[in-house]
């Protein structure tokens, strides 16, 4: 009977922790939302009115005319669709190459191709950025889209995921006619 009350407390007190942690993550997205449904004269009352009052999308639609959000918002997804379709197909050519195909020195290029993980992001940037210049691509899908295509850590999954498949199962398909 103890140990079940011990138990219980447990996870009363889990889920205290989970209450309070959410309320600490939830409480700055609440707070800028309830900022942006203020009318223009209430939203300098940020720090005192934290209780929602006379709210109004008029904020939202004039934001979203004035700074032109739906261009932008379908920029994004168009950049973010194409990066994602091309970044699958790099990583499964490349993942396949270096899972099935046999070429001199692979081992080595898979170690230096794994190495290129190291380096961060924020060291291309620069690169990048002269590369897209010299190719005349700034300010274009190209110069945001080219440089995001390939990336090795996709390439090392679909990799550890091809390794999984059984020889036997690869065989089997080739005297199918696979």
């Amino acid at each position: 009977m103890a140990a079940d009350t011990v138990r219980g407390a447990r996870k009363v007190g889990r889920y205290l922790l989970l209450v309070t942690v959410s309320a600490v993550v939830l409480f700055p997205i609440y707070a800028v939302l309830l900022q942006a449904l203020k009318s223009g004269p209430d939203s300098y009352d940020h720090p005192r009115s934290l209780l929602p009052v006379d709210l109004t999308f008029d904020t939202i639609r004039s934001a979203w005319r004035i700074g032109d959000l739906g261009r932008l918002l379908r920029n994004s997804l168009f950049v973010s669709i194409s990066v994602t379709i091309g970044v699958v197909v790099t990583s499964l050519l490349a993942a396949y190459a270096f899972a099935f195909l046999n070429f001199p020195l692979k081992k080595w290029v898979f170690a230096a191709f794994l190495t290129t993980l190291l380096v961060p992001a924020e060291v291309t940037v620069l690169i990048n950025r002269d590369t897209a210049d010299s190719l005349g691509w700034v300010n274009s899908y190209q110069g945001l889209i080219v440089p995001s295509l390939a990336t090795m850590f996709g390439v090392f999954l679909v990799r550890q995921v091809f390794m999984q498949i059984p020889t036997e199962l690869r065989e089997a398909a080739a005297l199918d006619g696979l």
